[in-house]
């Protein structure tokens, strides 16, 4: 994502890969952009401390915390459903929800909770991650969790060892710079050349937790590019047309 270390790796990535296939006048153009920065969020419960990624803000309303953080005790909330409430004492408290909880995790913040937990499922959809924040700035910090911690966490629980934890989160909007990149292959045709083909790809991602925006589509897209570009500066596959190559 825009602002995280991988995207810069990217671009410059993408820079490098223009230039080294012997592509004409590439060129960057740097803009600003306002992005949700995670710079870091965890729980401690019992002086043991687990690392959590915020989920994408509320609207404008981000996952960002006091500096000393929100005192809770943690419960295990299940898929989120009513029943999974029964008997515990939510007001609160910071819950446990499975990430496939479509929008059954809102049951949490109605009962009182303070935070959300999003245990990190075996595999999920599109849908399950856009159900995961609101269209109204409400301030309700969210956070990813691994299955792995979560399981370390469920066993606290369990041993009556998560009733008193401090969950912290630093995630301010930022402006920072992104960056275009364009290269061109001229073509070989004297009367074509000043006729131009654009061709586009994006190598930044997006994510439900903006810190962990692994990108396969994106990196497919701009795979394809790289390829053509290739495929364009080989003899028999020169173009007639100019052709610029954009990477946004």
């Amino acid at each position: 994502m825009v602002g995280y270390p991988g995207c810069e790796e990217a671009a410059r990535f993408v820079e490098s890969q223009f230039r080294s296939l012997g592509l004409e006048d590439v060129k960057t153009e740097e803009f600003k952009v306002t992005v949700p920065i995670d710079k870091g969020s965890r729980i401690v419960i019992g002086g043991q401390t687990f690392p959590l990624y915020a989920i994408w803000p509320n609207l404008v309303r981000t996952s960002h915390l006091p500096p000393e953080g929100v005192k809770v005790h943690v419960i295990d909330a299940g898929r989120g459903t009513l029943p999974d409430f029964d008997g515990k004492v939510v007001q609160g408290s910071a819950a446990l929800v499975d990430f496939n909880s479509g929008t059954e995790w809102l049951n949490a913040p109605r009962l009182g909770a303070k935070v959300l937990l999003f245990v990190e499922p075996e595999d999920t959809v599109r849908g399950e991650g856009e159900a995961k924040f609101s269209a109204i700035p409400v301030s309700m910090p969210r956070f990813w969790i691994s299955r792995k911690d979560a399981a370390a966490v469920r066993r606290l629980i369990a041993a009556g060892k998560a009733s008193e934890a401090v969950v912290y989160c630093n995630m301010p909007w930022q402006k920072v710079s992104a960056r275009n990149i364009t290269g061109v292959i001229r073509g070989t045709d004297p009367k074509l050349r000043d006729q131009w083909i654009v061709l586009h790809a994006y190598y930044d991602s997006i994510s439900v937790t903006p810190a962990l925006a692994p990108g396969a589509d994106a990196s497919c897209g701009m795979a394809s590019l790289l390829e053509l570009a290739r495929l364009f500066k080989q003899g028999k596959f020169a173009p007639r047309r100019s052709v610029m190559f954009v990477a946004t």
